[in-house]
């Protein structure tokens, strides 16, 4: 992981991480332009390693300010750039503004059961190194939680009601590996527990096989 920006001018941060989940740094932005890609020679912040060529070499996406305000826009890239806000993980299809602890996602594999694994760069408008924190609300103490790997969303199940729990982006790895783990050891939906979640299904995941090398 290289980028080519000065520590100086610091005041929006990118934090970016490997698909592992592992911080790989922390960016201050400057300019008005900041380029994301595969290769450090031609981006300001370079992904990588990138084993099956699913990055854009250069500028996969862009940063860009107008004012104090930062924007996320596509460069039009084969395997797409994503923004996750909240539980909501979409494609983006336009300029798109950033807020605090909105993540970018960029495709950096995907596994032969279909799982994406991506590198995630948390925007921090202000410094705040919360913003990637893993943060459960206490409401998942009791009742039942269902997590969708497809679409990246964690529901609890109390009272006949659904209610959608928002996590940061760290903890989206860690609960893909307690799903995992509780599938593991056989145990039922009828969970009153964080640490027992059970498996949503979905399709989704099936239609990134056709996701293809960037150039």
């Amino acid at each position: 992981m290289e980028s080519r920006l000065s520590e100086k001018e610091r005041g929006a941060e990118i934090v970016v991480s490997g698909p592992d989940g592992a911080v790989l740094e922390s960016v201050g932005l400057s300019g008005t332009q900041v380029t994301v890609g595969r290769l450090p020679d031609l981006n300001d912040i370079a992904l990588q390693p990138d084993a099956e060529l699913l990055i854009t070499r250069a500028g996969h996406f862009t940063l860009e300010r107008t004012g104090a305000h930062w924007f996320v826009v596509d460069g039009g890239s084969v395997n797409g750039t994503f923004l996750r806000r909240g539980n909501a993980l979409q494609r983006l299809t336009e300029r798109t503004a950033l807020h605090d602890g909105d993540v970018v996602c960029v495709l950096a594999s995907i596994d032969e059961a279909g799982e994406r694994r991506f590198f995630e760069l948390a925007f921090q408008s202000n410094g705040d190194s919360q913003a990637t924190r893993a943060v459960i609300d206490r409401r998942a103490t009791s009742g039942c939680l269902s997590y969708d790997p497809d679409e990246a969303r964690l529901v609890l199940m109390r009272g006949g009601e659904k209610h959608e729990i928002q996590i940061r982006a760290q903890a989206h790895r860690l609960v893909r590996y307690m799903v995992e783990r509780c599938t593991r050891c056989g145990r039922t939906s009828q969970c009153t527990r964080a640490s027992s979640l059970p498996r949503s299904s979905g399709s989704s995941a099936r239609s990134w096989n056709r996701s293809r090398p960037s150039t």
